[in-house]
């Protein structure tokens, strides 16, 4: 096996940094051979490499498709190195926006929120972004590299430590194809002290079942508490077009009284651009729009509706749109000072409306979990589809 160890620069250095983490391969690029080998990366400066881009063979044969293996091509950390978790979006990596730095005072904030956590540092985490298959049933033509669908847009964080020094970095994974080969850029890297993070980290997650849409959360999971007051807005992309949907968020709802008294309220909003739908009662004030487990959302139902003025999309552009799930009594000696549920006995899930990659609208459903009296808050993409067709929780 061939092994590799390369320093990157920071992509503050480059002139040319991805976007997007696939690429079209450029005119004439080799395919990069299917063996095995391994290249060390190391991304903080500390001449002590963090991730590993690995070749590796799976033998899985499938004689019937004349089928002998797969070689995987990925990046995985290496002991020691840890990545930046969200506990409150379902794809667990905590991503910086295209134009965010490295705010060690947002992240702090993050951290005591129970919002973020790194991941152990003694358990590797893979990237299994590309895989080529061989045997004898294989075309030379169908030869290259293919995406497995697993890789992860955006920019992500880890943490490594040498010695007394602790550094975070924030990188992006890219690949091309179909030549197969991966990269990884740094956007920034900055030294922090040894336990950054780690003071109020919550209790890392089991690992996911069976159920592919599984948040990986059993009932019998430690609840995590959430210190009273209002997290940091987290955007939370459902459709998978690099762009949120809704945002988790806040307010305080004052009461009238002698001194400072009120509640910390946190639900999900829209994001400009979303739609969540609402629903016109028989006195005529309107509500969100549920939808059960057992329930279709037709085309003509919808049509009919918002025709007939029963259903409504509130867009954020128009007026304020928020759904509140959770709250938290401040100033108010009497009341329990934990998070309660706004609506104990509600059902069904939230219902929005979107734009896919700025050009068809889509319409999906969402489901939030709220936990109490800890107040973890959570939401989870269930469906979605092109408008027009029907919608169904997933």
């Amino acid at each position: 096996m061939n092994t590799s160890v390369r320093s990157i620069l920071c992509a503050s250095l480059l002139a040319n940094v991805p976007s997007i983490a696939q690429q079209a391969s450029p005119p004439g690029e080799p395919i990069v051979p299917a063996r095995e080998s391994e290249e060390r990366i190391d991304v903080t400066g500390d001449v002590i490499a963090d991730l590993v881009i690995y070749t590796r063979l799976d033998h899985t044969p499938d004689p019937a498709q004349g089928l002998d293996g797969w070689y995987r091509r990925g990046v995985v950390t290496l002991p020691g190195t840890s990545i930046l978790l969200s506990t409150a979006h379902q794809t667990r990596y905590h991503l910086l926006a295209d134009t965010e730095r490295l705010d060690t005072a947002i992240l702090a904030k993050g951290f005591h929120y129970q919002q973020l956590q790194w991941s152990a540092a003694d358990q590797p985490i893979e990237f299994r972004m590309l895989q080529q298959a061989f045997g004898p049933g294989i075309a030379l033509e169908a030869t290259g590299w293919y995406g497995t669908g697993m890789y992860h847009e955006g920019t992500m964080i880890l943490r490594s430590t040498v010695g007394s020094t602790t550094r975070i970095a924030a990188f992006k994974l890219w690949f091309t194809l179909p030549s197969g080969r991966i990269g990884i850029d740094v956007v920034e890297v900055r030294t922090v002290p040894p336990d950054f993070g780690d003071q109020n980290d919550p209790p890392p997650t089991r690992p996911r079942g069976d159920d592919p849409f599984s948040l990986g959360i059993e009932k019998s999971d430690p609840q995590v508490v959430i210190p009273p007051g209002l997290p940091p807005d987290v955007p939370i992309d459902l459709v998978g077009d690099e762009g949120p949907e809704v945002i988790l968020t806040g307010h305080e709802e004052h009461w009238h009284g002698e001194g400072r008294m009120g509640y910390y309220v946190r639900g999900l909003s829209p994001s400009q651009g979303t739609a969540f739908l609402m629903q016109r009662g028989p006195t005529g004030v309107l509500d969100f729009f549920r939808l059960g487990d057992e329930e279709a959302l037709t085309p003509e139902h919808l049509t009919d509706g918002l025709q007939g003025g029963t259903l409504y999309w509130a867009y954020p552009e128009q007026e304020s749109v928020f759904f509140p799930v959770l709250r938290h009594p401040f100033g108010m000696g009497n009341q329990p000072q934990e998070w309660s549920l706004v609506e104990e006995h509600a059902t069904g899930d939230l219902v929005y409306r979107s734009i896919y990659y700025g050009r068809e609208h889509v319409i999906g459903v969402v489901e939030v979990h709220a936990a109490v009296p800890g107040g973890e808050l959570r939401v989870q993409a269930q469906n979605w589809v092109e408008e027009g067709q029907v919608l169904q929780v997933r």
